[in-house]
């Protein structure tokens, strides 16, 4: 990860990680046992930098990932948006997608997508019309957010 980029990810502590798995693990249950969990999901959503929420959400986690890892994610909060990205930072961030790390992985795409608000950042990259290499994609990606107007913060 580039300097900049990685200076930009929070690092949270396993205490903060802990609990939010367990608030995710309630909610979870709350969920499949029908009960109304509206205010904790309301919560763990502001935590997270409002990406949305939902019971859905919840309801369907363990089909994409475990409580644990939902936590990590949560404790990132929302990923930054960067203003003057520079293509080799696009290529960095690109590469880290298909590096496994998830938490790596979400924030990466999130800072690719609140930067680039005006272009299809995941379409270009999980359902591209032509593949390209990695350097090419993150070229494109920068040619568009130039043409598309000023980035915003």
């Amino acid at each position: 990860m580039t300097g900049r980029i990685e200076a930009l990810m929070p690092s949270p502590q396993p205490d903060q990680i802990a609990e939010l798995e367990g608030l995710v693990r309630r909610i979870v249950d709350d969920v499949e046992g029908g009960r109304d969990c509206d205010a904790l999901i309301a919560l763990i959503d502001a935590e997270a930098g409002s990406p949305g929420y939902t019971r859905d959400t919840f309801a369907e986690l363990h089909g994409w990932t475990s409580p644990r890892e939902f936590a990590e994610l949560v404790a990132l909060g929302r990923s930054p948006s960067v203003s003057d990205l520079t293509e080799q930072e696009i290529a960095e961030c690109l590469r880290l997608l298909s590096g496994g790390d998830e938490m790596k992985t979400q924030f990466c795409l999130g800072a690719l997508e609140n930067s680039f608000p005006h272009i299809p950042v995941s379409d270009m990259i999980f359902h591209p019309k032509e593949e390209l290499p990695t350097e090419e994609l993150a070229v494109e990606i920068f040619r568009r957010g130039q043409a598309s107007g000023p980035i915003l913060l």
